[in-house]
């Protein structure tokens, strides 16, 4: 008797082990699964298995062209909140935006943009979020998203569209605002529908004139 109640308990105690071990793994699986969801919010690019066949490029490199442009403008601090949520930049709900416009020219450069472009760039700046930047109290950076469209002025069609991101400071003392952000070359229109590419996009507002020196660098293929 004891022999075959040992037995039944060990068959017990592995059944449990089976049965635990069961629950486990499907518990495992479904915390795999999840934060496999949750990734695909949080990685750039997408799922880790589109990173990973992207590793390994599969067709030839469109040639890219270098491109570097300056001019000036004047920035608009308190532009309507519908010109930004026309662009597509919303404020999330509870938090307080500020919708500013810069329009000006690119006056010089290299590359396709050398001269005879109008720009207009909405910015729509979380006030919501302060970021610690470690200087004086009132020099302080937001959160900021932005919308470019260049726009050369002898094809009034052709329209270069921009996406940015980036931080929008204020340096207290000294009357001056900056903007400083990467970006990426959206859908665009005309000759640049095909266009793609991205940098970075800075600029430099002077108050009380609100005279603006913008630059933008960055690189992409189909910019003719």
């Amino acid at each position: 008797m004891s022999k075959r109640w040992l037995l039944i308990t060990r068959a017990s105690v592995f059944g449990l082990c089976l049965g635990l071990l069961g629950t486990v793994s499907a518990n495992a699986a479904s915390l795999r699964q999840g934060n496999h969801q949750a990734n695909v919010t949080m990685m750039f690019g997408g799922p880790a298995s589109d990173v990973e066949s992207s590793a390994v490029p599969n067709t030839v490199p469109l040639p890219v062209q270098e491109f570097s442009a300056g001019g000036v403008g004047i920035l608009n601090f308190i532009a309507p909140a519908g010109s930004c949520a026309a662009a597509g930049l919303v404020c999330n709900s509870g938090d307080f935006c500020q919708c500013a416009e810069l329009i000006g020219s690119i006056t010089d450069g290299q590359g396709p943009f050398s001269g005879g472009i109008n720009i207009d760039l909405l910015l729509s700046v979380n006030l919501s979020t302060l970021y610690n930047d470690g200087n004086n109290v009132g020099r302080v950076c937001f959160f900021a998203t932005g919308a470019l469209s260049l726009n050369p002025a002898v094809f009034p069609a052709n329209h270069l569209n921009i996406e940015t991101a980036g931080a929008a400071c204020n340096a207290a003392g000294t009357g001056v605002a900056l903007y400083s952000g990467g970006f990426i070359i959206g859908a665009s229109t005309g000759g640049f529908s095909n266009a793609s590419g991205g940098g970075m996009l800075g600029f430099g507002a002077v108050r009380p004139s609100d005279v603006t020196t913008f630059d933008i660098r960055g690189a992409g293929s189909n910019l003719n």
